[in-house]
C-alpha cells in the first residue's frame, strides 16, 4: 500500500496524459481522451483518482497539472510567469502569459483577443488561447467539485520547464523541443534518470530505474487507440509526477508568497529539488 500517490498531468491534443508514482516508484500511465465538447476529460481523470483512494489517505494524494490555476482580472502577466522567466535563461519562450478570467469561456480567438485587449490593453497569444479550454476544465473542477474535495491542497499548478530546472540543480534545459527535438528529448530523459535510483539487471549492468519506467509507459501507449500525444507530453507528465513524488523534497513556489484570484485560487507554480 503506497503512503503517497503522485500524479503528473499534461494536456495532449486529444485530452490528458497522467503519469502516476507510488512513493518513489513509477506505477502507471493513463490517457483521458476527449469524448465530447463539455470539457469532461479532466473531471473524469480526477473522479478516477478520487475513487481509487480507498487504500490511500486522501491527504497523501498530490496532482500536478501543467495549466494555469488562478486567473487575474487586470494583468495577464502573473507573478508566477514573471518569476519563472527569471530562472529559465534558455527556456523563457516556453512561459506564456495567461488569459484573464473574463475570456475563459470564449471559444473564438478573435473575440477573446479583442476582449483581453479591451480589458487590460494586452492581446492574447494564440498559443495561450489554444489551451484555454484545458484551463477551463481544471478551473471548473477546482471551483465546482467540492464533493470530491478537489482543492489546491491536492491539485496544484506546475510548469515542466521549471520542474526540469529544479531537478537539474537549477540548470534549465539547453535544447528546444521545437527546433532541436531529438537533443531536447534525450536531455530531459537524462535529467529525469539522474533523480531515480540505479537498478541492476540480470547481467549485472546498472541503469536508472527511470529507463524501465519510460519503457513501461511506452508499452502502455502502444495499446491505446490512436493516441495523439507526443514524446514531449509524456516526458512533461513524468517531470510533474517525479516532482510530486517522494523522490523530491518539499514544494517550493513561484512566487514565494502567492496571491489569489477573485475565486480564491492561488496563483503559483510549484517545484521541488531531488532528495539528497
Amino acid at each position: 500500500m503506497p503512503e503517497h500517490v503522485a500524479v503528473g498531468v499534461d494536456a495532449a491534443p486529444d485530452g490528458w496524459v497522467a503519469v502516476q508514482y507510488h512513493d518513489r516508484e513509477y506505477a502507471s500511465v493513463h490517457r483521458y481522451a476527449d469524448t465530447d465538447a463539455d470539457g469532461s476529460a479532466f473531471r473524469a481523470l480526477w473522479t478516477d483518482l478520487w475513487s481509487d483512494l480507498e487504500t490511500v489517505d486522501a491527504e497523501h494524494l498530490t496532482v500536478l497539472v501543467d495549466v494555469p490555476i488562478g486567473l487575474p482580472d487586470d494583468d495577464p502577466a502573473r507573478e508566477p510567469e514573471v518569476q519563472a522567466r527569471k530562472r529559465l535563461e534558455n527556456r523563457q519562450s516556453s512561459v506564456f502569459n495567461v488569459p484573464i478570467r473574463e475570456i475563459l469561456d470564449e471559444d473564438d480567438y478573435a473575440t477573446a483577443n479583442a476582449t483581453q485587449k479591451e480589458c487590460v490593453d494586452k492581446g492574447l497569444m494564440q498559443q495561450t488561447f489554444n489551451i484555454t479550454h484545458r484551463i477551463r476544465e481544471v478551473d471548473s473542477v477546482l471551483r465546482d467539485d467540492a464533493a470530491t474535495e478537489a482543492t489546491q491542497d491536492r491539485i496544484r499548478e506546475a510548469h515542466p520547464e521549471v520542474c526540469f530546472w529544479a531537478l537539474n540543480d537549477h540548470q534549465d534545459m539547453r535544447f528546444s523541443k521545437s527546433s532541436q527535438p531529438a537533443a531536447a528529448y534525450w536531455e530531459r530523459v537524462d535529467a529525469l534518470a539522474a533523480v531515480h535510483p540505479d537498478v541492476t539487471d540480470d547481467h549485472g549492468d546498472r541503469r536508472s530505474a527511470f529507463h524501465d519506467a519510460l519503457a513501461d509507459a511506452g508499452s502502455a501507449l502502444l495499446d491505446w487507440d490512436d493516441p495523439a500525444l507526443s514524446n514531449d507530453d509524456l516526458l512533461d507528465a513524468f517531470a510533474l509526477a517525479v516532482t510530486a513524488s517522494s523522490l523530491t523534497g518539499e514544494f517550493q513556489t513561484l512566487p514565494d508568497d502567492p496571491g489569489e484570484d477573485e475565486e480564491g485560487l492561488r496563483m503559483e507554480m510549484v517545484y521541488a529539488h531531488p532528495e539528497s
